[in-house]
């Protein structure tokens, strides 16, 4: 079923005011339309307001900001996917005068205009997903926006798909109704609709492949969100293959990325489906890794954020999950300062799923968690043991080379480009040379994902062990650390140094302008000849606000005007 132009242009004009009537709300008449409690959250005061632009209806509350038209109304109010709004608004046509349904005598029931209309949820005719006025200004839709439809397709083909359902709550024993609603599961029947101004922007998404098929076909789909619940990649597991699916891109944003907010204790599983296996028993607070290489900048930065205080790894029961508890639990308390725990799973239970599929309980795993008896060895000790003058190595404010040295095997690190004034900037050349070679790689040192990806190209090179270079790193990261606090240090003195002595005369003729009673007259004048006038109120303000940046506490200054009024300018002039 392909939408027409017409018929959406049409559906845009039915009246709102009578169909939101229809559902047994109670309009008031406010600027012009109509507004009413908002039906899709808590709303005391009427918040939601109808109004008709141009013959079309609109709608939008200024309390969830949630808004569109009458299609957008009818999918968040049913609760319905694309093709089943445009179903039933369809049979409202057929079943009512089209002129009179426009001009908004629509049946009333207090079920609204679907009590009326057959039942549909079974429909799975194609519908395009820019029909339902989703286009941005350019006629292609954003990539967010692309996603999160997608997802609403992929969702609604879950609710209606027994196959999907069975993978998760049988297969899985992923059985409490409050997941899929939670995290919007979705599946794919391989169905999404091909419009040729939204296949580039699937490509780009890597939702389709190079040959336009859908790339999650026959996979259960989990969104993956930033910290603010924003949609920001998938993840799919294929039903009978076992195959994982992710979207085009590195991997960013956390699954269940919320939980960093609500709690500083954090279990981290090697998979999506692990982590809901712990949500199935109780445990909310729960974040998954994508494999036992896939902790990510976002994992850092959202640890980082939230002040995460306590970490329990939950990984797989083999030797990669456990070789990878103990790379994760290093970095996280050396970088971090976060206390790592672990999750020992039963024996003979591969995994988190497993250990729910044989009967896991909430308690079972409380028991379970404990402290890590082994970590990675301390860092190899580097031979400059004490601080090392800038000098020595070359590293004047210009920027010049860092050499650090370590031994068996032999090896040295040269780090090129680095911004000693700009302290906490770790981007640089970095080349690790040993006797069979080198590598040479320019990159954040701050980024735990770059630091990933030298370690294995310095493997594959130079055949020196992960374990070895990650110590490595650490060392060089705390000497780098250490360099640009000296080099402050001694910024601050040589500034210190070269301060100006007044001389007597100088002295005298100061304090003769600060006791002068016209001082501030003065001051104002001075302003004056610099060719800005007026304001002479804010000028003052903004000149003592400027002369307190000596002061232990400064003053600080907030300039607020409509558009066009000055503010630059006035700055200009303080400033200047």
């Amino acid at each position: 079923m392909y939408i027409k132009y017409e018929d959406i242009h049409a559906f845009k004009r039915l009246d709102l005011s009578k169909i939101i009537e229809s559902y047994g709300h109670t309009l008031k008449k406010h600027n012009g339309g109509f507004i009413t409690n908002c039906p899709f959250h808590d709303d005391a005061n009427p918040s939601l307001s109808i109004n008709q632009k141009r013959d079309v209806w609109l709608w939008h509350c200024f309390g969830c900001n949630k808004g569109g038209t009458v299609i957008d109304f009818i999918m968040r109010r049913e609760s319905l996917s694309l093709q089943e709004t445009y179903r039933k608004l369809k049979e409202l046509r057929v079943n009512n005068d089209s002129s009179s349904v426009i001009a908004g005598e629509a049946k009333q029931s207090k079920d609204g205009i679907a009590s009326s209309l057959p039942s549909i949820a079974s429909c799975n005719d194609h519908v395009p997903l820019a029909s339902l006025g989703y286009m941005a200004g350019d006629g292609v839709l954003s990539d967010p926006k692309l996603l999160s439809n997608v997802l609403d397709h992929y969702s609604n083909t879950f609710k209606n798909n027994k196959k999907a359902q069975d993978y998760l709550s049988v297969e899985r024993g992923l059985s409490n109704p409050e997941i899929y609603d939670r995290f919007k599961i979705g599946y794919s029947d391989g169905l999404l609709p091909k419009q040729n101004e939204l296949i580039q922007g699937l490509k780009d998404l890597g939702i389709f492949t190079e040959s336009e098929n859908d790339l999650f076909h026959d996979c259960v789909i989990f969104p993956v969100e930033d910290m603010d619940g924003n949609i920001v990649s998938l993840y799919g597991r294929h039903i009978e293959d076992k195959i994982h699916r992710y979207n085009k891109g590195p991997h960013i944003g956390v699954f269940n990325a919320r939980a960093f907010k609500v709690s500083q204790t954090i279990f981290i599983t090697e998979a999506i489906i692990d982590a809901l296996s712990l949500y199935q028993v109780g445990i909310r607070e729960v974040v998954s890794l994508f494999g036992t290489n896939g902790l990510t900048d976002d994992h850092i930065k959202y640890m980082k954020d939230t002040l995460t205080k306590e970490v329990i790894l939950a990984l797989d029961n083999d030797d990669s999950g456990k070789t990878a508890t103990e790379r994760i639990a290093g970095e996280l308390s050396r970088e971090l300062g976060i206390v790592c725990k672990t999750l020992t799973l039963p024996d003979g239970i591969k995994d988190i799923n497993e250990w729910l599929l044989k009967g896991m309980t909430k308690d079972d795993v409380l028991k379970n968690v404990g402290e890590i008896t082994s970590l990675p060895s301390e860092k190899p000790k580097v031979p400059r043991d004490d601080p090392v003058p800038l000098a020595s190595l070359g590293c004047g404010a210009s920027g010049g080379d860092i050499h650090i040295d370590f031994d068996d095997p032999k090896r040295e690190y040269r780090v090129r480009g680095l911004n000693l004034k700009d302290v906490g900037s770790l981007r640089c050349s970095l080349k690790l040379t040993l006797d069979s070679g080198s590598h040479l790689d320019t990159f954040d040192l701050a980024s735990s994902m770059s630091r990933e990806r030298f370690k294995k190209m310095s493997k594959k090179l130079l055949n020196l062990d992960e374990a070895v270079i990650h110590q490595d790193l650490i060392n060089v990261i705390d000497r780098i650390e250490h360099l640009q606090s000296e080099h402050l240090k001694n910024h601050n003195k040589t500034s210190h140094a070269k301060s100006h002595e007044m001389t007597d005369d100088e002295r005298l003729e100061a304090l003769s302008l600060l006791k002068d009673p016209r001082l501030l007259d003065r001051i104002i004048e001075d302003y004056h000849r610099s060719g800005y006038v007026g304001e002479n109120t804010n000028l003052l303000m903004g000149y003592l606000a400027a002369t307190s940046r000596r002061l232990d506490s400064p003053l600080s200054l907030i300039t607020i005007s409509r558009s066009s009024a000055g503010k630059s300018s006035l700055q200009d002039a303080v400033l200047s």
